[in-house]
């Protein structure tokens, strides 16, 4: 049996049902058929995002128009950024995993922030250990080839920094 559908009367703002004639939408022709479009993927939105694969998979619908559009530039002037490909790789899963958290408010809060903390350190240091080693080479895969070789002083004297104060402390214990 089809599904039932109930007719609704919306009146907009002149700038609102312009901007609604003119966006182009994959699959809707009319202000109807986009209306019901963003309906659907507003609700499954909602709806997915309250567990954690759910959450990645809005993630990464949401960058994949700009990945696409960076993959395209690239193609077209022969050149890729393997920091911008593995950022679209992280982001999503790190905002997926920040999205889906859970029991925060709960009687177990304290646990569920320090679960939710741990996650994201674990995360934010991967993608740090991750360009690091893209610094190995010099004339690795990017736009600037020398990009990360400007940058990674500062970084490099923040780590010995880090690792000294480290050692100090380990010593006093």
């Amino acid at each position: 049996m089809p599904d039932k559908s109930a007719a609704l009367s919306v009146r907009l703002p002149a700038e609102d049902a312009n901007f609604l004639n003119q966006w182009v939408v994959e699959g809707a022709d009319t202000p109807s058929e986009k209306l019901r479009k963003v309906v659907r993927e507003t609700r499954g939105r909602v709806t997915a995002a309250s567990d954690y694969r759910g959450a990645l998979r809005m993630a990464q619908n949401l960058l994949s128009p700009s990945m696409e559009y960076i993959r395209d530039a690239e193609v077209a002037v022969g050149k890729h950024s393997e920091l911008l490909a593995r950022l679209g790789e992280w982001l999503p899963e790190l905002l997926s995993y920040v999205y889906s958290a859970e029991g925060l408010a709960g009687p177990d809060a304290e646990s569920s922030l320090r679960r939710l903390e741990g996650g994201v350190a674990m995360r934010v240091l991967t993608m740090m250990q991750s360009t690091m080693q893209m610094a190995l080479t010099h004339d690795g895969p990017f736009y600037d080839p020398e990009l990360l070789n400007k940058r990674m002083q500062p970084v490099l004297e923040t780590a010995e920094v880090v690792a000294a104060a480290r050692v100090r402390g380990s010593t006093r214990d």
